[in-house]
């Protein structure tokens, strides 16, 4: 029990409000530079490769890490592994997703409705890695005080995620993207590097 509701009830509600809070931010960071910018879903995205090991470290923590926590956490309660199995395969797709709508079957250059996808796919799985994982840990211990510690720390994690989204979203929107033409965007937007290199980003997932 977590907070007087069964694990499966707090399982259902982190779900969809990962997908809800996934929605928002990257839904947010597009109409930003959708104004700013003119940036339409049919422009080009110049990111770097589909998945790189340095800078699509969202997507590699939460595919890997999913699928091993998955394996752990089915002796506690199998719902549990199946979101975390999920929620791996989500993050995984992301590359996939990215290149499927890829101009001509480039990886090298997408779109931006695929990099938006890649983006929302590894940010839900990265989200609810996080959630998944906390209420399984506050479930199966009686303490409160760790209980409110694992709760702070999921919330901190899932802010930093969205931030990290965010600004990625935002940065790679505004300096690596071109209309179909190929003409540069005008940016009107100079997102700072915190928690994103904006100049050195070679990777078109999270």
């Amino acid at each position: 029990m977590v907070g007087g509701m069964a694990l499966h009830q707090i399982l259902n509600w982190t779900t969809a409000a990962g997908l809800v809070l996934a929605v928002v931010v990257v839904a947010a960071a597009y109409l930003r530079v959708r104004q700013e910018c003119k940036a339409t879903l049919r422009d080009h995205v110049t990111a770097g490769p589909a998945w790189t090991a340095g800078d699509s470290w969202l997507t590699s923590i939460t595919g890997i890490g999913g699928g091993l926590l998955a394996t752990v956490a089915v002796a506690h309660d199998t719902e549990a592994a199946w979101l975390l199995g999920i929620y791996a395969l989500t993050a995984a797709l992301a590359p996939i997703l990215y290149g499927a709508l890829a101009p001509g079957g480039e990886q090298t250059t997408g779109t931006v409705a695929g990099y938006l996808l890649a983006a929302l796919a590894t940010m839900f799985g990265g989200i609810g890695l996080v959630t998944t994982m906390c209420a399984l840990g506050i479930d199966m211990t009686d303490a409160i005080a760790p209980g409110l510690v694992l709760g702070i720390a999921g919330l901190v994690i899932v802010a930093a995620i969205c931030a990290y989204g965010a600004r990625t979203i935002l940065a790679v929107l505004v300096s690596q993207t071109t209309t179909a033409a190929g003409q540069p965007l005008k940016p009107g937007l100079r997102p700072a590097s915190l928690l994103v290199g904006t100049a050195g980003r070679r990777s078109a997932t999270l």
